[in-house]
């Protein structure tokens, strides 16, 4: 549909339209994980744990294959690769990153310096507290800041407390409730997301040297600063003093970025050799394997990198509550966190022809007829009002200088008429407006009607006609054959 309120995503709304008609397959999104996003099964009397809301969310848009090798990131080839919260790296599994950036996949880092729903299982012994970007290469020069997390005096989170035995309502510095002012960017990738819940989100930095630019898509307010994560160490951190160790910026903290690139491989002897892992590959083939043997030494086009300094906000607690209704998880949103979440999978995942569109920011397609009808009664409104308040200057002028009583109730009176009129004028001015946009906005709504399935139609047509004689030509080459 044609929605004025998104005219500046006109450009990629039609182009991610084409594209999905044109798609009959789901993206395939490859996970790196040392958490549990998937469940964790029951095992004797233990109660296992069921799926994120959002990994059961996500599998309805995209095909999801867990990646537990480098060698699985160039077997299953996703169109988009997501690291969360892995602690773990060794350099062939940095090799198999970088080598599938440099081909023009879709990478998305999300660490935590802070994990709150860190939890260490049976099935983890050797689980972190806290993940940082030296999964990637170090030549990339992207960091966490070391040793603290953001925080923000002005949209830190309200959050019960316990005091001298008495429960309080106070405010979470390091937790922090984000509105649109902190979504400096014009990037479609975060989509319509802006009442997103950070908890004890990381401080993107970018070395001087690094090959990449930066693009903040998420930060804290210019009240922003950081507060040392030792502070938040252990079940019930003393907030009351968080304050005395808020130590301010001079500029936001960026909590996620869009970071774009071309650098060289930081490999240049090819794939280091492989390393017992700590997890098993079922689909792994016996034997030696090779990985990248084709390497590539700088990409051709700049690598797209999107690190999002955080991973509680996508655990369930802090955006949705969950209900079961008669063995069906029912979803209840109570933030943005998964609407984020989303927008950036489904952007990194999409069509590749919209990458340099989704990146290159909203675009502007203005509905220029409403514009000139809303510019035309401004000045006319304009022009009323500096009329009248020349006009109701002047008789007071005049009622200022009489003294004669008759000639002050004449001019009062005056005034008065004069107001009445122009505020009629106004209104009348005001309901054209209202009635031209309608006008407009009833042809736009026959568009939506009519015009736009027409052309969905013969898009769709025509890609028909075009799958059928490709069809028709492969079946004829192979009788012929």
């Amino acid at each position: 549909m044609l929605n004025p309120a998104r005219e500046a995503y006109l450009e990629y709304d039609m182009l991610r339209l084409v594209s999905e008609l044109a798609t009959t397959d789901r993206p395939v999104v490859g996970i790196l994980t040392s958490e549990f996003m998937f469940g964790t099964p029951s095992f004797g009397a233990g109660a296992g744990s069921p799926p994120w809301a959002i990994v059961e969310q996500l599998k309805s848009d995209v095909q999801i294959e867990l990646i537990f090798s480098a060698e699985d990131i160039e077997r299953v080839n996703p169109q988009a690769l997501i690291l969360v919260h892995q602690t773990g790296f060794d350099p062939r599994m940095q090799y198999a990153i970088e080598q599938f950036a440099f081909r023009g996949g879709a990478l998305m880092v999300m660490v935590d310096p802070k994990y709150e729903d860190f939890a260490p299982t049976q099935f983890t012994p050797d689980a972190q507290p806290a993940s940082d970007l030296r999964v990637l290469p170090a030549s990339w020069g992207v960091s966490l800041q070391e040793g603290v997390v953001a925080a923000d005096t002005l949209q830190a989170l309200s959050v019960g407390f316990q005091r001298d035995g008495r429960n309080e309502v106070v405010s979470h510095l390091a937790w922090l409730r984000t509105t649109d002012t902190n979504f400096p960017s014009s990037s479609v990738l975060t989509g319509t997301a802006s009442d997103v819940i950070f908890p004890s989100a990381g401080s993107i930095v970018l070395d001087s040297q690094s090959p990449f630019t930066m693009e903040p898509l998420i930060t804290t307010s210019a009240s922003g600063g950081t507060v040392p994560t030792q502070a938040l160490e252990g079940s019930s951190p003393n907030l009351l003093a968080l304050p005395d160790q808020f130590t301010p910026q001079t500029t936001p903290v960026v909590m996620a970025a869009l970071l774009r690139g071309q650098p060289s491989t930081a490999f240049p002897n090819g794939a280091p050799p492989p390393v017992e892992s700590a997890i098993d590959d079922p689909q792994a083939p016996a034997g030696p394997r090779e990985l990248y043997v084709d390497q590539i030494n700088t990409p051709e086009r700049p690598i797209n990198l999107i690190v999002i300094a955080d991973v509680d906000f996508v655990r369930d607690r802090f955006w949705v509550q969950t209900t079961n209704f008669f063995g069906q998880a029912e979803y209840v949103v109570t933030a943005d966190n998964g609407a984020l979440f989303f927008a950036v999978v489904e952007n990194i995942a999409g069509f590749s022809g919209l990458t340099e569109l989704q990146l290159r920011g909203v675009s502007s397609y203005p509905f220029t007829q409403l514009n000139e009808i809303r510019r035309a009664a401004e000045q006319t409104f304009q022009g009323r009002e500096a009329a009248l308040e020349e006009r109701v200057q002047e008789l007071l002028q005049q009622l200022d200088s009489t003294s004669d009583l008759a000639d002050e109730e004449n001019l009062a009176e005056e005034i008065r008429r004069e107001l009445i009129t122009t505020r009629s004028e106004l209104r009348s001015v005001n309901r054209e407006l209202n009635r031209q946009v309608e006008s407009v906005e009833s042809n736009i709504t026959l568009i939506n009607i009519l015009l736009i399935p027409l052309l969905i139609g013969t898009i769709y047509g025509l890609i028909a006609v075009r799958r059928s004689v490709r069809g028709r030509r492969r079946r004829i080459a192979q009788s012929n054959g």
